[in-house]
């Protein structure tokens, strides 16, 4: 039904090589390549930075697309992130950052560069907010365009300033450009209770690409099938909607465990997530 690929953001602490090889063994074909510098969410620091656009060599950026090819791993999209646009002292690094990556990604052949919208900075207006940050957005659709690789947001996401579905269409609307629009992660939507499948059909002109994780009230961190989406109908409604990309499973590996700990826990959260997803598609199919 769907090609179920996995994000490197599931193995954010392992080494690029690791992550990836950890990937394939698992039976993944499909990847989404972290490239986001340290940053929070919230109070919560988090980081997957196995690629670095903007500092990568030659013999780098050589090096991974041989280490892709030996594992025969196709990348979907790059998860892209050194600074938040609407913040002015980081607003001129992402846009330099975002370019980097975008170029890479048409060197590999992925569809799609995906970044925030900008920071929820509470206390202050959210049109000003976004009319600061639009510029930069089309500038960047702009430039993806003439590369052939999409930029999308992610949207709903707590805590930016696509935290809701209206924002989200609002935001996107407002940027007007067709080389934009959403990376939708189920997972956000949950933890404001909202239904996620509902939702799929909201978003139906503007999702561009997929991220899959399960959410449920203020936790939208769960693997799924342990909270409260309903991935069956979830699948059907991207297919109503004529969604025919890859859908790629991201948990996030924090900071939060000690090392070896962390590690085996995401790599059975991963395998079993795995299993429980292929079940419906199979299902589905």
């Amino acid at each position: 039904m769907f090609e179920l690929g996995c994000s490197t953001l599931s193995f954010a602490r392992m080494s690029l090589q690791e992550a990836l090889e950890e990937t394939k063994s698992q039976g993944f074909n499909v990847i989404d390549l972290g490239a986001l510098r340290p940053f929070k969410v919230g109070e919560n620091p988090f980081k997957a930075l196995h690629f670095d656009p903007l500092v990568a060599s030659k013999n780098e950026k050589v090096n991974l697309k041989k280490a892709l090819k030996g594992l025969k791993l196709k990348v979907a999209s790059l998860n892209v992130g050194a600074g938040y646009l609407n913040i002015p002292w980081e607003r001129s690094i992402q846009i330099k950052y975002t370019k980097c990556a975008m170029e890479f990604a048409a060197e590999i052949g992925a569809y799609a560069v995906t970044i925030q919208s900008g920071k929820l900075l509470r206390g202050t207006d959210w049109d000003k907010n976004v009319e600061y940050v639009i510029p930069a957005f089309r500038e960047l659709a702009e430039f993806g365009e003439t590369l052939g690789v999409e930029l999308t947001i992610e949207g709903p996401h707590i805590e930016m300033l696509t935290s809701s579905i209206s924002e989200t269409l609002k935001f996107i609307k407002i940027t007007d450009h067709p080389n934009f629009g959403t990376t939708y992660d189920p997972s956000h939507v949950a933890y404001f209770e909202k239904d996620a499948v509902e939702s799929v059909y909201e978003l139906k002109d503007v999702i561009k690409h997929i991220h899959l994780r399960d959410g449920m009230r203020d936790n939208p961190v769960l693997p799924p099938g342990e909270g409260d989406i309903n991935w069956k109908e979830f699948f059907k409604a991207l297919k109503d909607i004529g969604y025919n990309r890859p859908v790629i499973l991201e948990l996030c590996q924090g900071e939060d465990m000690e090392y070896e700990n962390s590690c085996a826990l995401f790599k059975k959260q991963v395998k079993e997530s795995s299993t429980f997803l292929k079940k419906i598609l199979k299902e589905l199919s």
